[in-house]
């Protein structure tokens, strides 16, 4: 069965990016492996495309104008949306590949290729890209999974929150179907998909399905006030959506001695509260 694999070739030398695309077209073919092949001549373009569409694999120039590799690596190692994507830096600089894989760069190789190191580079960064993508998104929404959020994005935005001194909120949202819909798993499904399709947020927030009727946002620069914005949006959404819900939100906004589990440990303590009180909760308390 065929495949479908998303490349993007970065290169500023257009007669590179052509070549690097035959070669690749040719061999792959064999694999039963169709590609859909994007090119960029900068690390500008680069980023545009690649949020555009998230590629699987992106072969990534560091010597570049406008924005070279190292700074584009970065940049999109720092969206969590790009986390499944491989990045493999091109360079002909001996001590190059330190600085790339430094910036988030998953493997490197040098110029001139060796075609055969390439190709088997880029059969494996497939075969990665995959399983990254698999492990995080939860299949039945297609959003983020519990151990994402947990395992690859909490630390780092409560790392950068504290050294920039800024806000950081995450709200867990639920909702508990009517009585006549418990026992219905296909219902309550429906009511998944659904209400995934619906929650809004914006593009630095991540949002994660957090168990089977809860869902999490992270929200950078986003203090109290700010979640209990998004935490009445969800309340007004599950209303309109089938009054029947009984909806129920707890928020967990960081404090500077906050570690990873305890943020969380909040936000679960908050909406066990909410749960048991019908009002919004945060910090594992209701508001005095």
């Amino acid at each position: 069965m065929t495949v479908l694999r998303k490349l993007l070739i970065v290169d500023d030398e257009r007669g590179i990016r052509k070549s690097l695309e035959r070669n690749i077209r040719r061999n792959l073919s064999k694999d039963d492996i169709e590609l859909d092949v994007r090119h960029a001549a900068d690390g500008e373009e680069c980023i545009s495309l690649a949020k555009e569409e998230r590629p699987d694999l992106i072969l990534l120039d560091i010597r570049m104008p406008i924005m070279d590799g190292i700074q584009a690596c970065g940049i999109l190692r720092s969206n969590p949306n790009f986390d499944p994507t491989v990045i493999i830096i091109l360079t002909a600089e001996a001590t190059a590949e330190v600085k790339g894989l430094s910036s988030g760069a998953d493997d490197y190789i040098t110029k001139p290729f060796d075609m055969k190191a390439l190709l088997l580079r880029i059969r494996q960064a497939f075969i990665t890209s995959e399983k990254r993508d698999v492990r995080l998104k939860d299949p039945m929404t297609g959003l983020w999974t519990r151990g994402y959020l947990d395992n690859c994005h909490i630390e780092g935005e409560i790392g950068r929150a504290k050294r920039h001194h800024r806000s950081l909120s995450l709200v867990l949202f639920e909702f508990d179907p009517c009585y006549a819909l418990k026992d219905d798993h296909a219902s309550v499904s429906k009511i998944v998909r659904d209400l995934s399709g619906l929650i809004t947020t914006r593009s630095s927030d991540v949002i994660a399905r957090w168990n089977e009727r809860t869902f999490a946002t992270l929200l950078p620069e986003t203090d109290e006030a700010g979640a209990r914005i998004v935490a009445n949006n969800f309340l007004q959404m599950i209303s309109a959506y089938d009054s029947r819900l009984i909806p129920s939100v707890g928020i967990s906004v960081l404090d500077p001695e906050n570690h990873v589990e305890a943020m969380a440990a909040f936000a679960e303590t908050s909406l066990a509260i909410a749960r048991d009180r019908g009002e919004i909760a945060v910090n594992g308390k209701m508001p005095g």
